[in-house]
């Protein structure tokens, strides 16, 4: 909202410093827990894909329960700062204060600043966005990823200039940090698909092309996704009946 002279109100000013509120909220909720004992699966996915260092992470899939991106992120921080609690969530816990983030400019291209606010601020507290930034796993990844690939499709589709660039490459690692996130662009394909045909029926040219564009991203997401997983491809696809 502006004031009546086009000038941003006192509620406008605030917003940003709500979502930046929101975030560091997001750490202090997430702290305690950094320190709390591993559990079985970050131990075991520790030992068995990052011990060796982020080659190791990259290039081993011998069971579900590699999250390639966390690993590799993880072997980093370990030989960074020393294997222990909080050096092994450490990337969960960047990542799960940047979902913060990432869901704000969802919410903001979705319907404007203050739905960003109120989003960043429930997703800063709520349970389910706190356990998985507190964990040496991937899924808050994906979750960050997630609302970063919505946001970058609701910004192409506006014809914002380098979004179906940066789609295509948080897309990709979104895929890599979990295969479970090849949801996501599916279901992205899907609508872009139906956007393009009824874009086409109503003769809105410039609309059709973003949705065409928008499919291409999804293509080149995955291409960079298969090459991320080059290294493995083998691997997961002889543990596909698991």
């Amino acid at each position: 909202m502006t004031g009546a002279h086009g000038e941003p109100t006192a509620r406008d000013r605030l917003l940003p410093a709500a979502i930046a509120a929101a975030a560091l909220a997001a750490l202090l909720v997430r702290a305690p827990f950094l320190l709390d004992s591993l559990w079985y699966d970050e131990v075991a996915a520790f030992m068995g894909y990052s011990l060796d260092g982020p080659w190791g992470a990259m290039s081993r899939y011998f069971s579900q329960a590699n999250h390639v991106l966390a690993s590799v992120l993880e072997a980093v921080s370990a030989q960074a700062f020393g294997a222990d609690e909080l050096s092994l969530r450490l990337p969960s816990l960047l990542a799960g204060v940047g979902t913060v983030l990432a869901v704000a400019l969802l919410a903001r291209e979705a319907a404007g600043m203050p739905l960003a606010a109120a989003a960043a601020t429930l997703v800063a507290v709520m349970p389910v966005a706190v356990l998985p930034s507190t964990e040496a796993r991937g899924y808050a990844l994906v979750t960050l990823f997630a609302g970063l690939s919505s946001a970058c499709l609701l910004r192409g589709m506006r014809g914002a200039r380098g979004a179906w660039a940066a789609y295509a490459a948080v897309t990709a690692l979104g895929a890599w940090a979990h295969l479970v996130f090849a949801c996501l662009p599916a279901g992205h394909a899907a609508w872009l698909a139906w956007r393009a045909v009824a874009a086409g029926r109503a003769g809105d040219a410039g609309a059709r092309r973003r949705a065409l564009s928008g499919l291409a991203a999804v293509a080149a997401a995955a291409g960079l996704a298969a090459a991320l997983y080059a290294p493995i491809l083998g691997q997961i696809l002889r543990l596909r009946d698991e």
